[in-house]
């Protein structure tokens, strides 16, 4: 049963973390596309020179790792809090 869950633990961070690296990708693509072509002066025209889009990849990678643990947090979580049935009613039988 303990393999099983670790499996799980494990599917869930693989998950986790392919879903953060395919939102950290589309975040800097659209920010590199949208920001530019969104951006104007004063006056309505684009600014000379063009904007330059940074990304903090430090940031960005500490809060991509973030999400991708909870999930993985999430299902330890369950798994400490769920009872097992089977063992309390081995429990007791064992008394009876």
């Amino acid at each position: 049963m303990d393999e099983r869950r670790g499996r799980d633990r494990a599917q869930l961070g693989l998950d986790g973390l392919a879903g953060a690296w395919v939102d950290l990708v589309v975040g800097v693509v659209l920010a590199h596309v949208i920001v530019p072509t969104l951006t104007l002066t004063a006056t309505g025209a684009t600014p000379v020179p063009s904007v330059l889009v940074i990304v903090p990849l430090g940031w960005v990678l500490g809060v991509a790792a973030c999400l991708a643990a909870v999930p993985v947090l999430a299902a330890a979580l369950a798994t400490v809090r769920q009872p097992d049935p089977a063992a309390e009613l081995r429990a007791a039988e064992a008394m009876a």
